[in-house]
């Protein structure tokens, strides 16, 4: 279940950031906010779940999200304009702010997420014994 739990993750994390998405979040930021969080818990329990049994899993759907995500908020910080249509003067500046702070939770989250379970799965192989047959 990682992959449909990083798909819904991905996808309405795209929809609400596209234009459509943000201009009905004006009109909906209870449901904006309560989808994001449903699909990030069951992202991130998926990711609890497989790092153990499957940790190279969990780690590619981590890496995928992130990047996609990073992805994202690099677009917001270098646009020459603002991407929304804003009718305030600041809404570049805005925009500039909110890809900044995507860029730095990003790598602390996913992509340090990912790390961790890496050395943890090198930190169990390493544990195991050799066979006796595996000893060369």
């Amino acid at each position: 279940m990682i992959w449909p739990a990083t798909l819904a993750q991905l996808f309405l994390f795209l929809f609400w950031h596209a234009p459509p998405g943000v201009a009905d979040a004006a009109f909906a930021i209870a449901v904006m906010h309560a989808s994001l969080a449903i699909a990030a818990l069951w992202f991130w329990f998926e990711i609890m779940r497989w790092r153990k049994e499957r940790p190279w899993t969990a780690v590619a759907a981590l890496a995928v999200t992130g990047k996609i995500i990073c992805l994202i908020a690099a677009l917001y910080v270098f646009a020459p304009r603002a991407l929304y249509g804003g009718a305030l003067e600041t809404a570049l500046a805005d925009q500039q702010l909110a890809g900044l702070l995507m860029l730095a939770a990003c790598p602390l989250t996913y992509l340090g997420a990912a790390f961790l379970i890496t050395v943890a799965a090198f930190d169990r192989q390493s544990a195991r014994p050799v066979a006796s047959g595996d000893a060369a």
